[in-house]
Order: structure tokens, then sequence, then C-alpha cells
């Protein structure tokens, strides 16, 4: 339902908003079973070129995908990266890097 959810608000609404409750969901439960329902919410968004992200919403989403690649979760990681950097959002480069040259 959240999957749903996130896709359909995707076509009105900037997915910003949801960066900061998502990065506070990381402290709850078992790390792997959270990352791994992570990883299908931010796999469910699009992000559009040109996107506008304040320097909170910045740090809460690299923090996001960080959570992601050290919890069992770099293929969408990965994608994520992937998808941000096509949209112009170069913030994520160094991740990407970091996790995928063994930085």
């Amino acid at each position: 339902m959240i999957v749903t959810g996130v896709q359909l608000a995707s076509k009105q609404y900037h997915h910003d908003d949801l960066f900061e409750p998502l990065q506070k969901l990381t402290a709850q439960g078992e790390p792997m079973e959270v990352a791994a329902h992570l990883a299908e919410i931010m796999d469910a968004m699009t992000f559009q070129a040109g996107m506008y992200l304040v320097e909170r919403d910045k740090e809460n989403l690299k923090q996001l995908i960080r959570f992601l690649y050290d919890h069992g979760q770099s293929i969408t990681a990965n994608k994520l990266c992937n998808r941000l950097m096509i949209a112009g959002c170069e913030i994520v480069r160094p991740l990407f890097e970091q996790y995928n040259n063994g930085d």
C-alpha cells in the first residue's frame, strides 16, 4: 500500500517530504528487514530532472542510500544513484563511486 501511494504521489508531489520520515525509520526494527522495505519504497519513487533539494533533504537522501548500501540493498542503491544522477542530482555520485570502487 505504501509503494502504491508513493507511485501515485510521484505524479503530483515531490519526494523530499518523505526523506526525513524514511530516514527516521532506519533506526526502527531489524536493519536488514528495514532496508528491504526501504528499498522497495525508494525504488517506486521517480526523480525529475532539475529537482531541487535543500541541504537537509540532501543529507537525508544520502543517509538513506548509505543505509541501503550498508544493509544488503546495493542493487537498489545503485539503481537509485543512477536515476538520481540522470536527473542531475550529483550529490550521490561520491556514494556510488565509494561503494562501487572499493574505496
